[in-house]
C-alpha cells in the first residue's frame, strides 16, 4: 500500500511538473507573441511613414513635372522676350527714376539707405550658410519650407532686377555726379544700343544665358558710347540672372 502510494505521489508530481512547464512555456509563449506585435506594430508605423513621405514626394514630382512642362510652353512662347521688354519699360518707367532717385541719396547717407531697403520687397541680399548663425539657418528653412524653395512671379523677377540695377549703378563713384535723370537716360540708352546689337536680348533667350551672360561682360564693355553705364548695367542684370536661376532651378 505505501509503495503504491509513494508511486501515485510522485506520478502526482511529474503531472505537475509537466502541467508548470506547460504553463512557463505558454506565457512564454504569450510574452513572444506581444514582442512580436509590438514589432510588427513599430515596423508597420514605419511603413506608414514611408508611404506618407513616397505620397509627398510624387505629388512634388508632379507639381516639378507640371512647372517643367509650363516652362517648356512658355519657352516655346516666348515669355523671355517678354520678360525681356517689360524689364525695358521698368527703365524708362517714373518708378524706375524714383528709385534712381532714392539709390543717390542713400548712397550719399549709409543710414538713409539702410532704411530706405529694409523694408522693400524687391531688394536682394545674397548670403551663404557661413553668413548665418545656427538659430537664423534654423528659421530661414523653416520660412522657406522643407525643399528650400520660394516662388517668384514675372513681375517680381522685373522688380527685383530693376531695383537691383539702380542701387548698384547708383553706388559706382563714375555716377556720383549724374542726376538720377541722367542716370535714368543713360541707362536707358545702354539698353537700347545694347539690343540694337542683339547683345542683351541674348542673355534673356530661353536657356541661353547661362553662357551668354559669362561671355557678355568681357566683349561688350569698350563697343559703346558710355562704357561705364554699360559696365554696371552688365554686372547688375548678370547678377540678377544668376540668382533668379537659383531660385527657379
Amino acid at each position: 500500500m505505501h509503495g503504491e502510494g509513494l508511486s501515485v505521489a510522485v506520478a502526482v508530481v511529474e503531472v505537475a511538473d509537466v502541467a508548470w512547464a506547460a504553463l512557463e512555456r505558454r506565457h512564454d509563449k504569450s510574452r513572444d507573441a506581444v514582442a512580436r506585435d509590438k514589432e510588427f506594430s513599430e515596423a508597420e508605423g514605419a511603413l506608414e511613414q514611408e508611404r506618407e513621405e513616397n505620397r509627398r514626394l510624387r505629388a512634388r514630382l508632379e507639381e516639378y513635372q507640371k512647372a517643367l512642362e509650363d516652362m517648356q510652353v512658355r519657352g516655346e512662347q516666348d515669355d523671355t522676350s517678354e520678360l525681356y521688354q517689360r524689364l525695358i519699360k521698368k527703365v524708362d518707367s517714373p518708378e524706375f527714376l524714383s528709385k534712381l532717385a532714392d539709390c543717390s541719396e542713400g548712397s550719399k547717407s549709409p543710414e538713409r539707405m539702410d532704411v530706405n531697403t529694409a523694408d522693400d520687397p524687391s531688394s536682394w541680399l545674397v548670403v551663404t550658410d557661413k553668413d548665418l548663425t545656427e538659430k537664423e539657418l534654423k528659421v530661414e528653412r523653416d520660412e522657406l519650407g522643407q525643399d528650400g524653395y520660394v516662388v517668384i512671379t514675372q513681375e517680381d523677377i522685373v522688380d527685383g532686377i530693376a531695383s537691383f540695377m539702380a542701387r548698384y549703378i547708383s553706388s559706382i563713384p563714375q555716377t556720383k555726379a549724374m542726376t538720377p535723370q541722367e542716370l535714368q537716360k543713360a541707362i536707358s540708352q545702354a539698353f537700347t544700343d545694347l539690343e540694337r546689337r542683339g547683345k542683351l536680348r541674348k542673355l534673356w533667350n530661353c536657356g541661353k544665358f547661362m553662357y551668354s551672360a559669362a561671355s557678355w561682360g568681357a566683349t561688350a564693355v569698350g563697343l559703346y558710347k558710355n562704357p561705364v553705364i554699360v559696365r554696371a548695367a552688365t554686372m547688375a542684370v548678370w547678377t540678377s540672372c544668376c540668382v533668379v536661376a537659383r531660385l527657379l532651378v
